[in-house]
């Protein structure tokens, strides 16, 4: 198994599985299931689309006497007067288009895309130096390099490492470090304190940026991950463990390149691979989001994780220049939406639903229909927060196609998802059956894919 370091959290995912006892329905994500279906009536009125509404009472306060009716006739035609010039105003609105009329339909399909330009160039606010600088052979002398640059991470939750990656104060660490922090500190070695920002984080490469105000800081000098070969030393600098053990330095080799790590949840299922960097560099809890150093000085690494159990001397490091893409993009964004080229993490993908075959649901009396329904996979659960719900999907729409391609089961469409990866945007056709089961239309709309973490 494969384990970050963080004390507190100890898996950079969580999630659900589909669930085994049901064969002819395939779950994506545990939401509650609608009443109504299609072609069945219901003795409950439509509840509110929110997932929270209000309702109110008389609160037994004393009701006022009534007016005499002289009043009331003057009250009476005021009333019909401000009704006559209400209706006019409408007729007018909607005349000039200000107010949609309800008997003309003027919906479109919805994306769930956002419009905005995101192929402009990101500023590089944190840049690669591939300069051949100076390397060392005295530990002592690279430690007193980059001690200024390394720090540790503190949270209400958690201890981690982190780095300065520019003079203003920009510091980098794992996403897991700081995930559902409520206060950040960051700390040098000599003890100095500042409160941190996060300016931006992203679970599927587990990078985070934090800021701290301030003046004088020593950024670490940013190296080329891609020109490592095994068996060039290198040393960790983080605070494994406590607080106590912070500026500790551990010293190993390059062990391998390009290795494929698989990144389950706490269910066993894979949510990402991510391409990283073997050493057998001693990585423990705490060091999570500390620099890998070459004996230059230069960070070419992200520790982020260890193989636990009965395995030693398997760590594994975010190669930076990777990296560096992110974390440009988490200052300019605040996150990342679309992965970049040279993405060091394959996310798997998820649509937060759960269907089952057309079949299935008119044998199980979900649908009671005068007509003969398209083939596909037939929803019956969708979340909320999925970004196929905001794109447009319902309950019990029929998925017939995906991204071009024709659905006629659930299998189908499985096996279409994991052709992509997560962040990917990609289209469906959805059959929406009518509320009296007689009939239908079809609907297309685009979203990014979520990712299964």
């Amino acid at each position: 198994m494969t384990e970050n370091n963080n004390d507190f959290n100890n898996n950079l995912t969580n999630g659900t599985q589909p669930d085994e006892a049901s064969p002819s329905i395939n779950e994506v994500n545990n939401v509650p299931v609608e009443n109504t279906v299609p072609g069945q009536s219901s003795q409950q009125p439509p509840q509110p689309q929110d997932e929270s509404y209000y309702m109110y009472n008389w609160d037994g306060a004393k009701q006022l006497k009534p007016k005499k009716k002289k009043r009331a006739k003057i009250f009476a035609a005021t009333v019909i007067i401000c009704l006559f010039l209400t209706i006019s105003l409408i007729g007018w609105s909607v005349s000039m288009g200000y107010i949609p009329n309800p008997l003309v339909d003027n919906s479109s399909d919805i994306s769930a895309v956002s419009e905005e330009d995101t192929s402009k160039d990101i500023p590089e606010v944190i840049k690669i130096n591939d300069e051949n600088l100076e390397y060392t052979s005295d530990l002592t002398e690279l430690y007193e390099r980059v001690k200024n640059s390394c720090v540790t991470v503190l949270t209400n939750t958690s201890l981690g490492s982190g780095f300065v990656a520019d003079e203003n104060g920009y510091i980098i660490t794992n996403h897991h470090v700081i995930n559902n922090a409520k206060t950040i500190t960051v700390t040098f070695y000599d003890d100095t304190k500042y409160t941190a920002e996060l300016i931006g984080s992203d679970s599927i490469s587990d990078i985070a940026v934090l800021k701290i105000e301030g003046s004088g800081f020593t950024p670490i000098d940013i190296g080329n991950s891609d020109n490592l070969k095994i068996g060039e030393q290198v040393v960790a600098i983080g605070t494994p463990y406590s607080i106590e053990l912070a500026g500790t330095m551990n010293m190993g080799i390059i062990s391998g390149i390009a290795r494929n790590i698989k990144v389950t949840n706490d269910a066993g299922t894979v949510v990402k691979t991510m391409t990283l960097i073997q050493t057998d560099t001693s990585i423990n809890p705490g060091n999570s989001g500390g620099p890998l150093i070459n004996m230059a000085g230069q960070i070419i690494g992200i520790n982020t994780l260890k193989l636990m159990n009965e395995y030693e001397g398997l760590g594994f490091a975010i190669p930076i220049k990777n990296a560096v893409t992110i974390i440009n993009t988490l200052i300019e964004y605040g996150k990342v939406e679309e992965r970049p080229d040279d993405d060091f993490v394959t996310a798997s993908p998820r649509l937060n639903i759960i269907v089952k075959t057309v079949e299935d649901a008119i044998s199980s009396n979900m649908l009671d229909l005068s007509f003969d329904p398209p083939s596909g996979a037939f929803v019956i659960e969708v979340s909320r927060r999925s970004a196929i719900y905001k794109a447009g999907l319902e309950t019990y729409d029929i998925i017939t196609m995906f991204n071009g391609v024709e659905i006629d089961s659930t299998d189908a469409l499985i096996t279409e998802l994991a052709k992509y990866q997560a962040g990917k945007i990609v289209s469906i056709k959805i059959f929406r059956i009518n509320r009296n089961g007689s009939g239908g239309e079809y609907h297309e709309f685009s979203f990014r894919l979520d990712s299964a973490e």
